[in-house]
């Protein structure tokens, strides 16, 4: 007997479109494929995709400004 097909939600931190969570792989697959870097994750729970696209956000956010804090060296 076949297994019962789950939902799933696609998590895209790199592609595209940027960040976003698609309801379908056909969808996440015309955003990621062929793109370089792209980095995507499947869920079950679209809870969980909204955390993981968030920590994206955080850790951009937080590279953002350890850059512009290492930004006002001055070299000679």
């Amino acid at each position: 007997m076949p297994k019962a097909s789950r939902k799933k939600y696609y998590a895209v931190r790199v592609g595209r479109e940027g960040l976003k969570i698609y309801n379908t792989w056909e969808e996440c697959k015309a955003n990621v494929s062929r793109w370089p870097g792209a980095i995507f994750k499947s869920f079950t729970c679209r809870e969980d995709a909204e955390q993981w696209v968030s920590t994206a956000n955080r850790m951009e956010r937080e590279s953002t400004l350890e850059f512009r804090a290492h930004s006002d060296l001055h070299f000679v």
